[in-house]
């Protein structure tokens, strides 16, 4: 502690001869910068490396020496102290809190900074989540900050309840360490039930939605894969039908015997390899679309579900009206076959 104040009256003491720190309204302050060395002082504060405060921003300074992302402004040090300054009223905070007040024309107190949740929300969150899931990756990390269990956390689940302070810190930087996935490191959860969020499994192993904006657009495919299945099915349909007009049918006798050759009543199909071998091709991809489109149902993801289902209600709107105008000719020509057997 004495070794904190006597660094606290070292910053006091440079910062004297600043006066837009006390006084940021004038004109002539709208330039003025405040040292990075004043900054870093000051973070390191409130984040000192031998006992850190219990503080989101010493949990984002540790990442910011780590990170190999380029986080742009959010690790600039005078961005670091604003951030610290969150969560911090007094103290280091004074420089701050005089010079970005109401009021100020201090271009540099514009500095974006992450919003990041309180650390003893976060701690709080973490406790919750790994109690109702403890095989989540995150939950196992010992030599992880709060920060970083929060973000991987929130990776696994793909966001929701608990998780509202990651999504907007991660739309900030969403190829950030804790915002995106590292193959081969976190494994989106399977949950057997209907849920929100963007981070699933998609079919494919690399198909994995990493912000919303690639959740928005697997969505978008999701639903153009189902209104094409609809439209193979109409396909499928029509193909049958014509080579069933061009087929020859044969009368069974009526002196045939019923209980003879039951399975031949009626109109029978001559074999043709190259006919059944088209339609078999035909009908395995159809269940082959079928069943995609069920395992991506079966994520229960609710976005994706939705799409599954309106992909097919569109599809069926804009291609049922063919396949029955198709149907009611191929019915037409039968009875007409019909009446000329008679």
């Amino acid at each position: 502690m004495y070794l904190l104040f006597l660094a606290y009256l070292w910053t006091v003491h440079l910062s004297i001869g600043y006066p837009c720190v006390d006084n940021p309204r004038t004109p002539n302050c709208t330039n003025f910068y405040y040292p990075d060395s004043l900054s870093q002082s000051k973070t390191l504060q409130m984040c000192p490396e031998s006992n850190p405060m219990k503080m989101s921003v010493c949990d984002l300074q540790l990442l910011c020496n780590t990170t190999t992302t380029n986080v742009g402004v959010y690790c600039s040090w005078f961005s670091l102290y604003k951030e610290g300054c969150n969560e911090m009223i007094m103290g280091p905070c004074t420089d701050v809190y005089d010079m970005c007040g109401t009021d100020t024309l201090v271009h540099q107190c514009n500095t974006s900074t992450l919003d990041l949740p309180n650390w003893s929300l976060m701690q709080a969150n973490n406790t919750a989540m790994c109690k109702s899931m403890p095989g989540m990756t995150g939950c196992s990390c010992d030599s992880c900050t709060v920060l970083q269990i929060y973000g991987e956390l929130c990776k696994e689940m793909g966001g929701g309840e608990g998780c509202e302070a990651w999504e907007i810190f991660c739309k900030k930087i969403p190829d950030w360490t804790i915002c995106t996935n590292l193959p081969g490191y976190i494994i989106p959860e399977m949950k057997m039930y209907f849920h929100w969020g963007w981070y699933d499994y998609i079919l494919f192993k690399s198909w994995v939605p990493y912000s919303e904006l690639t959740y928005g657009i697997s969505v978008i495919a999701v639903f153009f894969i189902a209104l094409l299945h609809e439209g193979y099915k109409v396909l499928k349909i029509k193909v049958e039908a014509r080579w069933k007009l061009k087929s020859k049918y044969e009368r069974i006798p009526e002196n045939t015997s019923v209980n003879a050759k039951p399975h031949t009543l009626g109109y029978s199909i001559p074999l043709d390899w190259q006919r059944d071998i088209i339609l078999a091709v035909y009908k395995t991809i159809d269940m082959g679309l079928h069943y995609l489109v069920m395992l991506i149902a079966m994520t229960f993801n609710g976005g994706l579900f939705i799409a599954v289902i309106l992909g097919y209600g569109f599809g069926y709107l804009l291609f049922s009206r063919l396949s029955a105008r198709k149907n009611e000719s191929h019915s037409s020509v039968i009875e007409v076959e019909d009446q000329n057997c008679h």
